[in-house]
């Protein structure tokens, strides 16, 4: 999966109410600081609040 894939599907994870960084992580079997990073990039393009 790549960069874009893997956010939007944690966008869409998100949005569903899922928020704790470690459970995404797991999920979606990467580091929790690439999570924080595609959060923080989401954010950035306005997707998140």
């Amino acid at each position: 999966m790549n960069t874009q894939e893997r956010r939007a599907k944690l966008l869409g994870e998100v949005r569903d109410g899922s928020g704790h960084i470690q459970e995404l992580a797991d999920r979606f079997r990467v580091s929790p600081s690439t999570i924080r990073r595609d959060l923080t990039a989401l954010a950035r393009d306005g997707h998140l609040l």
